[in-house]
């Protein structure tokens, strides 16, 4: 039945009673303000952004849900370094983070290309020929202790794969990804970029997500401490991604262009026409490049570049059968659920309090004649722990085609600590769409 499905979203509802009960009589008690009643995991994320190498660029992660609302910001350092800290409900996964580096007008990139527009390789790209590029990559946080993740690197290949793995999951699976399977998500969207390009990845370990790209004014630096297999394929998407240069359309248009035209073809699972000319262009910048920095040595000495195999979609790949599945009708997806309401102690003092909102994205609403079955698989939830639920009633107070309004009340009873509390719900859930 859909209102199981709904409820396991609602998991954490009845946690909300309990909480709303047991801080109250901790109160009436005179409970220490020490009392915690979430765990929070520390995040702490360090990395390079490398589109040659960004300075004073600013750094942000937000949870794929909510891009507008960072959950930390920093800005890179003359290397390209930066470092990220934040904290999360230690309780739950993460869902996918985005990290995206964007530059300012503080920020200056050192050219990595034969040319970046005027600017010679090697020299300073100023900020007026930046145009506000973005850079991402992306991680999920497990639950649990805290966590830092020693280098996360950002360039415009991470930027693709992630652009991949935003625009071919809904919403609903982007925020319940966790790290295994946004690490099979990572892999097949890196087969797909270096694909794109016929680079052959086969008989290396190197991971798009995690080594770092060096910038190609210094591959030799870069790649020294990697095997040699690693430092090959190291040294070729350096080149792949320096050749990103801009010089025509300009910096920003051109990894735009090519992140959302490659996560189209993840989507209808072929290369158009139009991203293999995007490539060819890049593919010409490439050997531009190769061929300045083979002439001036800057290739390290002993790696043999992999040759470039033809543009084809590599096999077994499919987007669309690593949806998460999603606990909420696929067709959910334009209504959101909020949860608001009041908790009345009657027992052992009277005291009112607000209960926590609750938002919950790609729901289905309730009609007037599913509140019968609400009532039931709602007693289910919320009798345990100790908690007992009598008189409840649901009722539909507002059913539009935009929006829909139940109002519940309830006696509970439950026992903290020994100590047993009565109290009224008064609980509103409003589905807006």
């Amino acid at each position: 039945m859909r209102f199981n499905t709904i409820f396991n979203r609602l998991k954490r509802v009845p946690s909300l009673f309990i909480l709303s009960v047991a801080t109250i009589l901790l109160a009436a008690c005179g409970s220490s303000d020490d009392d915690k009643t979430t765990s929070m995991q520390t995040v702490t994320i360090k990395g390079e952004a490398i589109k040659g190498t960004l300075s004073n660029a600013s750094v942000s992660a937000y949870a794929a849900s909510d891009m507008s609302t960072a959950l930390a910001t920093t800005s890179t350092g003359d290397n390209g370094s930066y470092e990220l800290q934040f904290e999360k409900d230690a309780t739950v996964d993460s869902g996918l983070i985005v990290v995206k580096v964007s530059a300012d007008s503080d920020t200056e990139m050192t050219c990595d290309a034969d040319k970046c527009g005027s600017v010679n390789n090697g020299d300073k790209v100023p900020a007026s020929e930046l145009n506000g590029i973005e850079l991402l990559t992306s991680i999920a946080i497990d639950k649990g202790a805290d966590v830092t993740i020693e280098n996360l690197p950002v360039n415009a290949l991470t930027t693709a794969a992630t652009e991949i793995i935003t625009q071919t999951q809904n919403a609903a699976a982007l925020g319940m990804v966790n790290q295994s399977v946004l690490s099979d998500l990572q892999q097949k969207a890196a087969q797909v970029v270096m694909s794109a390009f016929g680079v052959d990845s086969s008989g290396s370990s190197f991971d798009l997500f995690t080594d770092s790209l060096p910038d190609a004014t210094a591959i030799d630096a870069g790649v020294a401490s990697l095997s040699a297999n690693k430092k090959a394929l190291a040294t070729q998407l350096s080149l792949v991604n320096a050749s990103f240069a801009g010089t025509d359309d300009g910096l920003k248009n051109e990894l735009t262009s090519f992140a959302n035209s490659i996560a189209d073809a993840a989507k209808q699972g072929n290369f158009s026409t139009d991203l293999k000319g995007m490539v060819a262009d890049l593919t010409s910048a490439y050997n531009e490049l190769f061929g300045m920095l083979n002439a001036s040595g800057g290739i390290p000495t002993g790696v043999t570049l992999p040759s470039f195999d033809s543009i084809e979609w590599p096999t077994n790949i499919d987007f669309s059968d690593l949806n998460i599945d999603n606990p909420i009708d696929q067709g959910a997806g334009e209504w959101t659920l909020t949860v608001s309401g009041t908790a009345t102690v009657t027992h052992p003092v009277e005291v009112t309090t607000d209960i926590p909102a609750v938002t919950i994205n790609n729901v289905t609403p309730p009609s007037s004649s599913d509140t019968t079955e609400i009532e039931n698989l709602f007693k289910q939830q919320t009798e345990v722990q100790g908690i007992t639920v009598t008189n409840v009633s649901f009722s539909v107070t507002e059913e539009t085609s935009t929006k829909v309004v139940i109002k519940y009340s309830a006696d509970i009873s439950v026992t903290v600590a020994g100590q047993t509390s009565s109290q009224k719900q008064n609980i509103i859930y409003t589905y807006t769409r």
